[in-house]
């Protein structure tokens, strides 16, 4: 089994074993909400489904390989 956080805290590389997270532009997604709620107030429409960030798998201890069918016994 494997286990995988959201977010990236601190609290991630503190756990035992460290936990797998993914990590998101925490800065960028700051901005991202900002703006966005800045453009009804300057007339402009929103357009949410048009949104999309880059993350990143952060692979620590909690995780493994999974088994094939031939490692399974």
């Amino acid at each position: 089994m494997s286990v995988v956080g959201f977010g990236d805290g601190p609290v991630t590389r503190w756990t035992a074993p460290a936990l797998a997270t993914v990590r998101q532009p925490l800065q960028t997604v700051a901005a991202m909400a900002a703006r966005t709620l800045l453009r009804p107030v300057d007339g402009e429409e929103v357009d949410l489904p048009g949104m999309e960030l880059t993350t990143q798998l952060v692979v620590r201890v909690s995780t493994r390989r999974c088994a094939t069918m031939g490692d399974v016994r």
